[in-house]
């Protein structure tokens, strides 16, 4: 059969668009890079008006405007995702004292949360969602208990408790109590958690834990929650093509290119012809982000779930999620051969001695590019990128920018850092892998057009324990 052309990134190099720099860049580098000149003199002299804060318990998600109100964090603010990623995640998170998350998962029918062992969701889900997390938490030892019930879009729905070790601070995990609810509501499963780490005299002594009675009271509402999903819409329409025009911020990222391509692909770009074979003629297509070779591919989500071997024997990926992308850059960059890991296991599940493991807001550590990152603790797969970009101050101060699948639009994510701490808007990273031997590269930042074919993609599974991924 003839094969069809892929997604081909075309580089645009042109004196104006090639740019050299040193990573990790000097705060000014970053700071002219984040305010490029005004076309015209008046565009200079106007300022733009600030967006008002949200008010406190308030955030949009997929397009549906959520209130919290909740003892366990009162007067919280909520950060989440972009309204075109195919996560759709709003959290809460206190990272003094005991770490506290209050976060919200939204799941539009027909669409898989790509955070959680979870099958796509449909009407009348909300019981099979339920179980499945149940299991889930046996499966990680815990002995779910029945937990408080809460308010959520005007329905009384009860919960479940369960004590988990996850790693939410440090080298070592430690036991955190984690209440759930599911609920349907306007054409959504909503995967509502509250996560605790346990007090000293919670781990040793034989109190009741705290968690549930913290959360007696809770109400989630919607002014509608019946209004249209931005992800689904965003997943049925690929990326619109680059345009030369777009700024440093919005473009792939590249170092030297000098990963090879992977030896395992069959075709041109992202697996091409296999992937096709694989999903029963689903396109698969590059998001836009590269770095050093590494390309992040899609249909974002995934479709049909596409295994694939990095070598003969080699413990198999599934296409094109979170955890394959970051596994091909360790083999790649590394000779690291996969190991089971979802997205929030990558870093510490991995064994070796090559790279070293860092705990976020570590004193005076911040990422690098190279460094694989784990997000998302206490959900049930969580989330996995590598670093392409970092330009933190002396104070702990900055950004990074990283590279990802299953995720944003174009597979770029810039994430704040702050005193040390990297902190994404709707999640918790815990850590993530460092090569030691990492001096700072020379950075090639490189414009690209895409090129999108037409193709509708539709929710796959994540990257699952069994079989392994």
């Amino acid at each position: 059969m003839k094969r069809r052309s892929t997604a081909i990134a075309t580089l645009i190099v042109a004196p104006a668009l090639l740019v050299l720099a040193i990573v990790p860049a000097p705060p000014a580098a970053l700071a002219a890079r984040q305010a490029p000149a005004p076309a015209v003199a008046a565009a200079a002299q106007s300022t733009p008006t600030p967006s008002p804060p949200v008010p406190p318990g308030m955030v949009l998600l997929d397009g549906v405007e959520l209130n919290v109100d909740t003892p366990f964090l009162p007067g919280a603010r909520f950060g989440a995702t972009e309204p075109d990623n195919a996560i759709q995640v709003a959290a809460a998170i206190e990272r003094t004292g005991l770490y506290r998350e209050f976060s919200i998962t939204a799941a539009p029918f027909g669409t898989s949360p790509p955070t959680e062992a979870l099958p796509p969701a449909e009407p009348g889900g909300a019981k099979a969602y339920r179980s499945a997390l149940f299991a889930f938490r046996q499966q990680q030892g815990a002995d779910p208990q029945p937990g408080p019930v809460v308010t959520l879009f005007g329905q009384k729905v009860a919960g479940a408790v369960s004590v988990v070790d996850l790693h939410v601070g440090g080298l070592e995990p430690r036991p955190v109590a984690i209440a759930e609810w599911v609920v349907e509501a306007g054409e959504r499963l909503w995967i509502v958690r509250a996560s605790q780490a346990l007090s000293a005299a919670e781990v040793v002594g034989e109190r009741k834990i705290s968690l549930p009675l913290l959360l007696e009271g809770t109400v989630v509402t919607s002014p509608d929650p019946r209004l249209p999903s931005t992800s689904a819409a965003a997943a049925g329409a690929p990326p619109e093509p680059a345009l030369a025009a777009e700024s440093a911020d919005q473009a792939s990222r590249s170092v030297a290119n000098d990963l090879p391509n992977p030896p395992w692909w069959n075709g041109e770009t992202c697996d091409f012809t296999h992937y096709w074979l694989g999903s029963a003629g689903t396109a698969s297509y590059a998001l836009g982000a590269v770095y050093r070779n590494l390309t992040a591919c899609g249909p974002r989500p995934g479709s049909g779930g596409v295994w694939v071997e990095f070598f003969p024997g080699a413990r198999q990926q599934l296409e094109w999620q979170c955890p394959e992308l970051s596994k091909r850059f360790l083999y790649l960059a590394y000779g690291i051969e996969p190991y089971g890991a979802n997205g929030s296991q990558v870093v510490w599940n991995y064994g070796g001695d090559q790279l070293e493991k860092i705990s976020n807001g570590t004193a005076g550590i911040a990422p690098q590019p190279d460094d694989v990152l784990s997000y998302g603790s206490t959900s049930t797969w969580g989330h996995t990128s590598v670093v392409s970009v970092s330009n933190v101050d002396a104070s702990g101060n900055g950004e990074i920018t990283v590279i990802e699948q299953n995720a944003s639009l174009d597979g770029d994510a810039v994430l704040q850092v702050r005193n040390w701490e990297v902190r994404p808007s709707w999640t918790y990273v815990s850590g993530w892998l460092h090569d030691p031997s990492f001096k700072g590269r020379l950075v090639l930042v490189l414009l690209i057009r895409r090129f999108t074919p037409t193709a509708s993609p539709e929710a796959i599974l994540e990257d699952t324990p069994t079989p392994e991924g």
